[in-house]
């Protein structure tokens, strides 16, 4: 018999999009599946429009509590030995369920698929999700990709073994809300889970100015907590991959110190820098950024307006 595999889509004021985000799911050709909506304290008619899906999909309501925490609870009350995750305002091709059970089915090592997407706006398609992040097409190791490529695999195109997250105990990070998917991504490779991808455009991500990875200043915040929290859960985890936290630490803390830099403020951003220093090329980097948040702030601000005059 086919596994079970349900379906968690969290869901926060997503009006615009929850009606054709769930008819994709309906359209599946793999049947064997349960649709759960998560929804996180929506303040606009997204539960009155889940509910005209009666019969065919379960809504959760829940306080607004963030996307990691409203996925694990969708993970905590579904009935799947497969989970997939679809965001409410992206699309999944109609065999893309199909795909993915298949492959797992037939690799029982593995115990994550993700897979590449269209991504479109209004005006129509944007390209291949895999063009904008080739490493993660073209890299054998998927935590470098992560941490150093800033190359995270699509969440809406990930399928999971639910048997893996309980007995891990393991989950979306709770506190992190621009980085939780990376969290648990890095934290199944910490625990020996082999990840696969396949190199089809299965899902159809939509782009548009409400999309919360387009926020650079929080996404690297979020980085932050990941790599720490990390790094302190798996004091025992293999050289190179406390090497490679360590390093992204660096990467996110120069990446945040920029933000403050941009702002002129000075001491926030001294104590980014000075965190991001190291052997490599970004802690070099961070190094110099550093020494010159110590000059004084006029003249870095005549500087700044200098360099704005030359470029207009």
């Amino acid at each position: 018999m086919q596994p079970l595999v349900s379906v968690i889509i969290p869901s926060f004021n997503s009006s615009s999009w929850i009606r054709e985000c769930i008819h994709s799911v309906l359209r599946q050709s793999y049947s064997n599946r349960e649709i759960i909506v998560v929804d996180d304290g929506s303040r606009d008619g997204t539960p009155e429009i889940v509910h005209e899906f009666e019969g065919k999909v379960r809504l959760l309501r829940l306080q607004h509590i963030g996307v990691g925490a409203t996925r694990n609870a969708g993970i905590q009350a579904s009935r799947g030995e497969l989970v997939a995750f679809l965001d409410s305002d992206d699309l999944w091709q109609a065999d893309k369920l199909h795909k993915q059970v298949d492959f797992l089915l037939g690799n029982p090592q593995c115990c994550m698929v993700f897979s590449d997407a269209e991504e479109f706006d209004e005006a129509g398609s944007r390209g291949g999700f895999f063009a904008k992040f080739p490493s993660l097409a073209s890299s054998s190791d998927i935590a470098e990709a992560m941490v150093l490529r800033w190359a995270i695999p699509l969440t809406s195109t990930v399928v999971l073994r639910r048997d893996f997250l309980d007995n891990h105990g393991i989950g979306f990070h709770t506190r992190a809300s621009c980085a939780e998917d990376m969290s648990l991504f890095l934290e199944i490779y910490l625990l020996g889970g082999k990840i696969a991808r396949l190199d089809e455009r299965l899902a159809r991500r939509r782009l548009h100015g409400s999309n919360t990875s387009g926020d650079h200043y929080n996404r690297f915040l979020q980085r932050l907590i990941v790599y720490r929290d990390l790094l302190q859960k798996y004091p025992a985890a293999p050289r190179r991959m406390r090497h490679l936290l360590r390093a992204g630490l660096r990467d996110a803390s120069f990446r945040v110190g920029e933000w403050h830099w941009g702002q002129m403020e000075l001491g926030p951003a001294r104590e980014h820098f000075r965190r991001g220093i190291g052997p490599d090329a970004i802690g070099v980097r961070s190094f110099c950024f550093w020494a010159l948040t110590l000059a004084p702030k006029r003249a870095l601000l005549m500087l700044k307006h200098l360099r704005t005059g030359r470029k207009a």
